[in-house]
């Protein structure tokens, strides 16, 4: 018998639907796998309402190209926020550097 050791991630086989069909999936994070075929069926159920007419292979691209541009909209957020946060402690630790100088000059007098 062999024992999972901490570094062995356990894969679980899950099952969900997008578009009415079923798939399964093989992965570690069952909660994140759950989460990301939700997602997906929401954004093509959306999809499929808005142009009914559409072949499957249209709405599933269509699908994709949401969720891509959704996470590059999401990443250069990211991005923007980090730079802000970056310019906000640079601020900051200048301020910071002034008093600290500031109260040397005058100790020292």
């Amino acid at each position: 018998m062999k024992l999972k050791t901490d570094n062995e991630k356990v894969v679980k086989t899950i099952k969900f639907t997008i578009g009415g069909r079923d798939y399964s999936l093989k992965g570690d994070n069952e909660a994140l796998l759950y989460r990301a075929a939700n997602d997906v069926n929401n954004v093509y159920s959306k999809i499929q309402e808005s142009y009914p007419d559409e072949s499957i292979s249209t709405i599933s691209v269509l699908t994709a190209l949401n969720i891509a541009e959704k996470s590059i909209y999401e990443k250069q957020q990211i991005e923007v926020d980090e730079n802000y946060l970056v310019e906000q402690i640079n601020k900051m630790t200048d301020y910071l550097s002034k008093v600290m100088r500031y109260d040397k000059y005058y100790e020292n007098e």
